[in-house]
């Protein structure tokens, strides 16, 4: 009978509790099929565009089934200290904002830090996989401190390098993507070094527009069932496809240096790529013969596309370009012969996906022509920079794609 009792009065207990719990509350966190962090990253001059991103990251969770995905956001801006939102849907369908935690203020690309973040994301709030966005500045492999360069992440000067993100990643969950929106990153050496840690990459290998990606389509196209890392970047391109301009030359001035300028409409194209991380290793393996091959200390990177189209940015301190075309490389050392065509086959597969407006902009030099290129880039070495070569050779990439046997 006591047992009968006692269980009666839990029962009313349950129902109590239950019937007052406000059901514009978000609902506690449970097993879905997808969990994204975006992790921003904007204590800088990106701030206002921070803000902007957001609010589209609120239109495009209307598209988005809460119920089976969680979208989590950690922003860390100018005016602001560093906070965790997650985005949901109230009863009538409305989005709303949680806020998860407010964090004292710290350096959001310290390894330690951000592994913390995202494991505390992932763990409370599981999925079948996850995915990262990174948003922030960039500038692709290139070393922090060491020569003025902010490999991934700006926090008020503050940078990390690729094999402190390495870590980070190694020490969380497996991702189906991770996704930079930031200026550089689809580079081979990123790629690789990043390369068991997820399943796809999406990034740009050049610069980008400061408005980043459109989250109100990007967001949903986050958790596609499948091709998610296609979606994301057919979507970011066909985004600023549709607002194209070609009538913008080469030269002309940029938002940044005259706000005047498109009437800050960022207009001048963009693009993107998606990397198979499960065919970088033998995508490597090839490079590797035909660069031990072809390659020795005299090679030049003359007239190798360029991605990197900035000016007086120094790299020990003779203007050094960082970005060329991966696939115009290649062409150029083979001689677009029948061992290039072989080696292509394997490019292709490594990076099944590549959009481009026929020009991107520099805030350098303005519109450049995108004719030929293949969406990822790789560094040349070369005798005038030493520091870079130097950093360089700790890449995997250098020792696995057979830079290592050139004499660099």
């Amino acid at each position: 009978m006591r047992i009968t009792i006692l269980s009666l009065l839990v029962s009313f207990f349950i129902l109590t509790f239950t019937a007052c719990r406000d059901d514009n509350e978000a609902p506690e966190a449970e097993k879905r099929s997808r969990t994204v962090l975006v992790y921003m990253v904007a204590q800088n001059n990106l701030s206002s565009f921070a803000e902007a991103d957001f609010n589209e990251m609120l239109e495009g969770m209307k598209s988005v089934d809460d119920q089976n995905n969680n979208l989590i956001i950690y922003w860390d801006d100018k005016d602001s200290k560093p906070r965790l939102i997650r985005l949901y849907k109230d009863k009538n369908g409305t989005v709303k904002q949680e806020r998860l935690q407010d964090y004292a203020e710290q350096n959001s690309v310290d390894t330690e830090i951000m592994k913390s973040i995202l494991n505390q994301v992932y763990s409370e709030y599981p999925a079948d996989s996850y995915g990262l966005v990174l948003w922030s500045h960039a500038d692709g492999w290139a070393p922090y401190p060491g020569v003025k360069s902010r490999s991934f992440g700006d926090d008020g000067g503050n940078s990390m390098n690729i094999a402190d993100l390495r870590k980070v990643l190694e020490g969380t969950r497996y991702l189906n993507f991770v996704f930079f929106d930031a200026c550089f990153m689809q580079a081979a050496e990123v790629a690789y070094e990043l390369r068991q840690y997820t399943d796809y990459i999406v990034g740009s290998p050049t610069e980008i527009p400061a408005p980043g990606a459109p989250y109100q389509v990007v967001v949903p196209a986050m958790f596609e069932d499948e091709d998610a890392a296609k979606k994301i970047a057919e979507t970011y391109y066909t985004n600023y496809a549709n607002t194209y301009n070609a009538e913008i030359r080469e030269g002309e001035y940029s938002p940044w240096k005259d706000r005047n300028y498109l009437t800050n409409i960022w207009v001048a194209g963009v693009s993107s790529a998606v990397v198979d991380c499960s065919k970088l290793e033998a995508l490597a393996t090839v490079t590797g013969e035909l660069v031990s091959k072809y390659v020795d200390a005299s090679i030049t990177s003359d007239n190798v596309y360029c991605y990197d189209k900035r000016k007086g940015y120094s790299y020990d301190y003779n203007n050094s370009k960082l970005y060329y075309d991966f696939a115009d490389f290649m062409k150029k050392i083979t001689g677009d012969n029948d061992e290039y065509k072989i080696w292509e086959q394997f490019f292709k597969e490594a990076v099944p996906y590549y959009y481009t407006t026929p020009k991107n902009f520099s805030d350098w030099v303005g519109a450049f022509d995108m004719t030929g290129t293949c969406g990822l880039s790789i560094f040349i070495p070369r005798s005038s920079s030493p520091k870079l070569n130097e950093f360089y050779r700790d890449y995997q990439w250098y020792n696995d794609a057979g830079w290592v046997n050139t004499g660099w």
